[in-house]
C-alpha cells in the first residue's frame, strides 16, 4: 500500500505505522481483556470505547483503533470487559439500549502513572 503524500509530506497509512491491528473475534469478554493487555505496546494511552450491539471498538489518545466483534453492551459480563480496561460506567445500566442510535460510548478514566511504558 503506497503512502499518501500531501504538501511534500508522506502519511503512511494506519497498517504501516502499526496502530491498528487485525480485529479479534470472540463473545468471551476475558479473552478479548487478555488479548488487549498481551498487545498492549502496540496502543498509548487508551481514551474510549465504543460498544454496539455485539462490537466493541477500543480507542487509543490517537485515534488508532481495535475492533473487538462479537462482544457488545448485549454481551453478559461485558462490565468486567469494561472495568478492565477502566472505563466510567454504570453497571446496572451497561446492558440496556441505547436511547439513540445502537452503540454506547465510555470514556477510560483509569490512567497508568506517567512512562510506565517507557524503557530507560
Amino acid at each position: 500500500m503506497r503512502p499518501a503524500q500531501t504538501a511534500g509530506i508522506l502519511i503512511p497509512s494506519q497498517s504501516e505505522k502499526g496502530g491498528d491491528m487485525d480485529p479479534l473475534e470472540t463473545t468471551d469478554p476475558d479473552a478479548a481483556l487478555k488479548h488487549i493487555r498481551v498487545n498492549r505496546e502496540s496502543f498509548r494511552a487508551l481514551r474510549r470505547i465504543v460498544l454496539g450491539p455485539e462490537r466493541a471498538t477500543v480507542f487509543d489518545i490517537n485515534n488508532d483503533a481495535f475492533q473487538i466483534d462479537g462482544i457488545g453492551w448485549k454481551t453478559e459480563g461485558v462490565s468486567r470487559f469494561l472495568q478492565g480496561l477502566g472505563a466510567s460506567f454504570d453497571p446496572t445500566q451497561v446492558d440496556v439500549p441505547p436511547i439513540s442510535g445502537d452503540s454506547k460510548e465510555f470514556k477510560v478514566v483509569k490512567s497508568d502513572p506517567w512512562g510506565h511504558d517507557r524503557i530507560l
